[in-house]
């Protein structure tokens, strides 16, 4: 393969692998549901809402009660009037939530199809370096390395991003 072949194609990888982000990206979806269905979806686990002064709050829920919201803190926009750790939150501070949940899946066939194309891409860059000349072996070997390095976690990062699905839950009144 002559070098602009070889060039054109790495190109032509690395538009595909930009464009695939989007592609792979975990949906989000919106449910409405009344303050009372609440506790079986929400309890224990990690949510994340704005209340109405615009401090974000994450955290692990402990229960759902009738006027307010038990949870831990873990993360606060505004550590002096909404510190971390157990608190509770009023009902009518808490028109949204944001429920996260993540899997293992897109990590694992993201990194495999990474160190995959990762290999590859890095032994077409060597062959691209050295086919029809001499080549310094170090400099091949760097690019190689960092080229199969480099694919292999975008790889990951991308599969990472398909782990991530978000549920927000609008409370209606």
């Amino acid at each position: 393969m002559k070098r602009t072949q070889t060039a054109w194609l790495l190109l032509l990888i690395s538009v595909v692998l930009t464009a695939i982000p989007s592609q792979l990206a975990a949906e989000s979806k919106v449910i409405q549901l009344r303050w009372e269905e609440l506790s079986p979806i929400i309890s224990g686990q990690e949510v994340q809402f704005v209340l109405p002064d615009g401090t974000l709050l994450r955290g692990d829920v402990f229960a759902v009660e009738a006027d307010s919201l038990a949870n831990n803190v873990k993360k606060t926009s505004d550590k002096a009037n909404h510190p971390k750790g157990p608190t509770s939150v009023p009902r009518a501070s808490i028109s949204s939530l944001d429920l996260t949940k993540t899997t293992i899946h897109g990590r694992v066939i993201g990194t495999t199809v990474g160190v995959g194309a990762g290999a590859l891409l890095g032994t077409a860059t060597l062959f691209a370096m050295c086919y029809e000349r001499s080549c310094n072996s170090g400099a091949a070997t760097a690019a190689t390395l960092g080229v199969g390095v480099g694919v292999s976690l975008l790889g990951h990062f991308l599969g990472r991003s398909a782990d991530m699905h978000v549920t927000t839950i609008k409370i209606v009144r």
